[in-house]
């Protein structure tokens, strides 16, 4: 059973991995969205009157009792008692100098909290494009300072410990070229001198030669002379030969050897010293203090000292051993030849005059120490340059070698610079990636900044609407007649002051009905006596006009809603209908306005709508004004002739693609 697992386990797998390749598809290529099919208003100017609309049922009417809405003085009493008003009349006007105050008090108030709103806006605007950018900018320098770390770090050559040996190497290495250099300049000196001695000798003999062809020819009168000299040059030119044979035999001088010595002690010392470099730079090997290349350098530089010491020792050979036997049996042949002239000179002493064959002898004399000089001459000119060549030659390596040693020496210069500038580049990356982490920062900047846009929103709410509640009670300064009739009683006069709930007259209605309805809390605060309204009752024909005459200034006992009566003019309604009324609560003269479908609420309490640019939806945020149920006021951000999407029902996103009905 246990060798049956492994198999079992490994058939497993094979079939998860079928499995796998033959479930692995490529995913469809992901279709286009379909354009939405929306409608496009373009935004307008145009006045617009906001209304809400109360339910109620229709009351007979009778008496109209005024009451006081705000608490004021009154300033002006338009009508006696017992005087007939019409609908809409003006009854009493109190004092609305405050509450003109109030007013704009309330619309700076307004100005100002948009003016907020507006700055908060731009502010997150600008904070975060500014943080975008400032993160994009700390994005690339970060990817560039680490690009230039490695770049840096790649750029080191070798470690110091390295560079070090490389230049103890390369000093070594000058030392050696030195003294080669130094005994090929002896070499040179050595032989020129040599080669100087055998020309003077050559140049000797050719000049005695001469000298027997020219007695030869003098005549027969100087044979006698010709002869004792040409004995005399014999045993000179047996003379020198002689010398040349001795010192060929004796080897070379005692400072050539002493010379050739100390080279080839020089270069034993030369071998030592790399000996013992080889064998510290081995232990250090072996204990991994440095590395291979180093070691194959010094026992390169050993086997060129053992070729220095066996080149020393050659040259101490030849300096001890002396001329070479093709040398010496040269020396013996001028031996020879300088003794067969001393006989035939002896020979011809005797003689009274010179035959032919003396001076053909002479002739022959010559040419061969003629001869002899130029290859004298030319050995001399190639020894020379050979040695000359060989002390080029070491004056090169020379040269080689120094520069081996300045380059050893920038390289370990440049190490260092390397290393600062690795250092340097890996301080620059740390410090681009702090900037990177600090312009992250710049998020939670930008909430903050979305947070103020929200106080922002919610001070201009609070102003406008204590802006909209102090119209409200400026409009209650002025009490209006809501029905035509007689004033049958007046309960104030200039200069009173009235409280909200206080009678101010009786007015005896003509022929009317009243609308009897129930605001709430909200409509309460835009509903005033006097405004107009239209009654709409059911199966009538059409709508009728009306006028609000009475709003309750204490709740009713559900403590949620407030009387309002609304005079009808139309006195054949029967009472006990239902109806409702449209009141108009405030009136723009010139609203930028959009569709009251095209406004979206937002979660935040802002509102936006969707402009059409280049057949896309875009988002635009806004600020709004008056509303009604067909339109609604744009206070700020859209511009007269935007295109407005009217798009009820359909999903909209930015950069959704739209086609126009």
């Amino acid at each position: 059973m246990k060798r049956l697992l492994p198999i079992l386990g490994g058939l497993l797998g094979l079939a998860l991995l079928a499995f796998a390749l033959s479930g692995r598809r490529e995913p469809p290529a992901a279709n286009p969205p379909r354009p939405l099919r929306v409608q496009v208003v373009p935004v307008r100017r145009a006045p617009l009157t906001a209304t809400t609309v109360v339910d109620g049922v229709l009351q007979p009417t009778a008496r109209v009792e005024l009451t006081a809405q705000v608490p004021s003085r009154v300033l002006r009493v338009a009508v006696v008692e017992g005087g007939v008003v019409t609908a809409g009349g003006l009854v009493v006007q109190l004092d609305d100098a405050e509450l003109r105050g109030n007013i704009a008090r309330a619309a700076a108030g307004v100005a100002a909290s948009r003016a907020l709103l507006a700055k908060a806006q731009a502010g997150q605007l600008a904070a975060r494009q500014a943080g975008q950018a400032q993160r994009r900018k700390a994005q690339g320098g970060r990817r560039a300072a680490e690009a230039a770390e490695a770049q840096a770090r790649l750029g080191v050559p070798l470690t110091r410990a390295q560079a070090i040996a490389d230049l103890a190497t390369a000093r070594a290495g000058l030392q050696a070229a030195q003294a080669q250099a130094a005994q090929a300049a002896k070499g040179v000196s050595l032989a020129q001198t040599q080669a100087t001695a055998d020309l003077a000798a050559a140049e000797a003999g050719v000049r005695a030669a001469r000298a027997d062809l020219q007695r030869a020819q003098a005549g027969a009168d100087l044979a006698t002379a010709a002869a004792a000299a040409d004995v005399s040059r014999a045993a000179a030119g047996l003379e020198a030969a002689q010398a040349n044979a001795r010192r060929t035999s004796d080897g070379a001088r005692v400072e050539d050897l002493a010379a050739a010595r100390a080279q080839v002690e020089q270069a034993r010392l030369g071998r030592e010293q790399a000996q013992r470099e080889v064998a510290d730079l081995e232990y250090l090997l072996q204990h991994g203090g440095i590395a291979g290349d180093t070691v194959a350098g010094a026992r390169t530089q050993l086997g060129i000292a053992e070729q220095q010491l066996k080149a020393a020792e050659a040259q101490l050979a030849k300096a001890t051993a002396g001329a070479t036997a093709a040398e010496r049996q040269a020396a013996a042949a001028l031996v020879g030849e300088a003794q067969a002239g001393v006989q035939a000179a002896e020979v011809g002493r005797g003689r009274t005059r010179v035959s032919a064959g003396e001076i053909a002898a002479a002739e022959a004399q010559l040419a061969r120490a003629e001869a002899g000089r130029q290859a004298a001459a030319e050995a001399r000119a190639d020894r020379v340059e050979v040695a000359a060549a060989a002390s080029r030659a070491a004056a090169a390596q020379v040269a080689q070698a120094d520069a081996g040693v300045a380059a050893a020496e920038a390289a370990l210069a440049r190490v260092a610079v390397a290393q600062g500038q690795a250092a340097a580049a890996a301080a620059n990356t740390a410090m681009a990636r702090a900037g990177e982490a600090e312009a992250g920062a710049t998020l939670a900047q930008e909430q903050v900044l979305a947070a103020d846009l929200l106080a922002a929103r919610a001070g201009l709410q609070e102003a406008e609407a204590a802006h909209r509640l102090a119209s409200f009670q400026l409009s209650r300064t002025t009490l209006l007649a809501p029905v035509s009739g007689t004033v049958t009683q007046l309960a104030v006069r200039p200069g009173d002051t009235i409280l909200p709930g206080m009678p101010v007259a009786v007015i005896e209605a003509a022929a009317t009905a009243d609308l009897e309805a129930l605001a709430t809390p909200e409509q309460r605060l835009q509903i005033a006596v006097g405004q107009r309204a239209e009654v709409t009752v059911p199966g009538a024909p059409r709508p009728f006009g009306g006028t609000v005459r009475e709003v309750a200034a204490v709740a009713e006992g559900d403590g949620r809603s407030f009387k309002v009566r609304i005079v009808v003019q139309h006195p054949d309604l029967p009472p006990g209908l239902h109806a409702s009324a449209a009141i108009a609560v405030s009136t723009a003269a010139a609203a930028l306005q959009v569709p009251a479908a095209a406004v979206l609420d937002g979660s935040d309490g802002g509102a936006a709508v969707y402009l059409l640019e280049q057949g896309r939806a875009r988002r635009q945020a806004v600020t709004l004004g008056l509303r009604t149920p067909q339109a609604v006021e744009v206070l700020d951000g859209l511009r007269v002739g935007a295109p407005v999407v009217v798009a009820e029902g359909l999903a909209l996103y930015d950069g959704a693609p739209l086609e126009v009905d």
